[in-house]
């Protein structure tokens, strides 16, 4: 091992010495390890080391250690004047020495004296200095040719890396080229197969453009079939009560067509809601029609039984009147007095029997005549429902008991109960007045509207004339059962036998 140098090492395992950038310490191991970063085992850095060192050049210092400050030509010119004034003193004690004056010659001895020690002084310091001067130009020189040597292996380094950088971009030109000649042929190949593809792509898109085009006429015309059918069965199947249904039912339809991409146009649409009108006006008038057919039918019923009624009514007044006759004879020939008690017991019976026969005949003639009712279930439909129909009943609150049978839950509150000659023609008013408020909006025979008693009354009094009603429901039944605890109705329950209320 020897050192070569730029204090670069070597032996024969071909080990070198650098330095690291980091911290500046020396490493030595083999050329190859120093090709790839390593860690530095002093600072544990990983670096690329250095083939050259980082230390500072030494600066040039005296023996005291502090750098110089003094020109090295001034240190000779002051030797010089040391000198000749040595000699000059030497000469003067010569003199005294020889003219016997002691005092003077000791004097210039001990000036001579110290000159010569300040002059050897100055001699010793310039020599070191000169030594120290000497060893920093040595180091100089050596950093020097250090440095001379590191340009030069830079150098040749530099030609290295041009030499390595041309041949390698050569030979990535080389293989660039290749390669694009090589991509270039891969894309021309790929662009003649996409080009047929494409062409094989438009054939198949214009093969199923024309299918698309067939499917779309079938599908347009099953969509028109489809609509054709769904207004024949709206049609045929169209009744007074169920207009909004079947018309949810035709846009319905027309939201399905229109989904699947085969929209029906608006005047169609139209033209649609304007027949369905027709139609619906139509059923309505067929229904109207036969609904009068069966209420004429029904009112020929009721003429006919109140007739068989009458009939029956006279035949028992006809009865009891021969029976108070024959009463009246056997009691004139038993007293023989005609204003006996008895007898005028007996007339009266007779005048009352007669004034009901007249009256049962009156009213069998006159087939307008009846009573109004406004009565109300507040349990059954809550607040401001009234239902407003008439009867002919000679009892019109039988009529209002048979409505509050087992069908609902609380029997009716009586409001209003109006007789007049011409009860149709009052109720027709008074339905006319609040077809607006029905309740149920699709059979018009039921007589249900929400309305104040107050509104009635005024559309009473406008027709008919004043009339005494009852603004608040009793509603007995309901607000017992709202009252009612549960403890309450345990004990009311139990009072009454189930078999007897299913009896009933």
């Amino acid at each position: 091992m020897h050192e070569g140098r730029g204090g670069r090492v070597s032996d024969a395992n071909n080990l070198e010495s650098r330095w690291c950038p980091e911290c500046g310490k020396k490493v030595t191991a083999s050329a190859e390890k120093f090709q790839l970063p390593q860690i530095c085992p002093n600072c544990k850095t990983r670096v690329l080391f250095l083939n050259y060192s980082r230390e500072p050049i030494p600066e040039i210092h005296d023996q005291s250690g502090k750098p110089r400050t003094r020109d090295l030509a001034t240190d000779q010119k002051i030797i010089v004047l040391i000198v000749a004034a040595v000699i000059a003193l030497m000469a003067s004690g010569l003199v005294a020495l020889i003219s016997g004056n002691l005092t003077a010659f000791f004097a210039i001895s001990c000036a001579i004296f110290i000159a010569g020690i300040v002059g050897v002084s100055i001699f010793l310091d310039a020599r070191s200095k000169l030594h120290a001067m000497q060893d920093a130009a040595a180091k100089l020189d050596a950093r020097v040719r250090f440095h001379e040597e590191q340009q030069l292996n830079l150098v040749q380094s530099l030609k290295g890396f041009h030499t390595n950088f041309t041949s390698l971009v050569d030979a990535e030109r080389a293989a660039l080229h290749s390669r694009f000649d090589k991509e270039q042929a891969e894309l021309e190949h790929k662009y003649n197969l996409l080009m047929h593809d494409a062409q094989l792509d438009r054939e198949q898109a214009a093969h199923q453009l024309e299918t698309a085009s067939e499917y779309a006429s079938a599908a347009s015309e099953i969509s028109k079939r489809l609509f054709t059918e769904v207004r024949k069965s709206i049609k045929s199947k169209l009744t007074p009560n169920n207009y909004t249904t079947q018309k949810d039912r035709f846009m319905k339809m027309v939201a399905f067509c229109e989904k699947k991409g085969y929209p029906i146009d608006e005047d169609t649409i139209r033209q649609f809601e304007v027949e369905l009108k027709n139609d619906f006006e139509e059923v309505v008038r067929t229904q109207f029609a036969k609904e009068e057919q069966a209420r004429i039918r029904e009112k020929i019923r009721e003429e006919q039984k109140a007739e068989r009624e009458l009939e029956k009514e006279l035949k028992r007044i006809e009865a009891e009147r021969r029976a108070i006759e024959k009463a009246i004879a056997a009691a004139l020939e038993r007293t023989h007095d005609e204003h006996s008690a008895e007898v005028e017991e007996l007339r009266q019976k007779l005048a009352d029997a007669e004034a009901r026969s007249q009256r049962a005949i009156s009213m069998a003639q006159q087939t307008r005549a009846g009573n109004v009712y406004v009565i109300s279930n507040f349990g059954s439909f809550g607040e401001g429902v009234f239902k407003i129909g008439l009867t002919r009943r000679l009892e019109p609150l039988d009529r209002v008991k048979e409505l509050g049978d087992a069908s609902v839950p609380f029997p009716f509150d009586v409001h209003m109960m109006i007789s007049c000659d011409d009860a149709p023609a009052l109720e027709t008013a008074l339905h006319r007045e609040f077809t607006t408020c029905r309740v149920n909006r699709v059979n018009m025979r039921k007589e249900f509207f929400r309305v104040s008693i107050e509104e009635i009354a005024q559309v009473v009094e406008r027709c008919h004339g004043k009339v005494d009603y009852i603004a608040e429901p009793e509603a007995l039944e309901y607000n017992e059962s709202l009252r009612m605890t549960d403890e309450d109705f345990a004990f009311v329950s139990s009072q009454v036998d189930p078999e007897t209320l299913a009896e009933d």
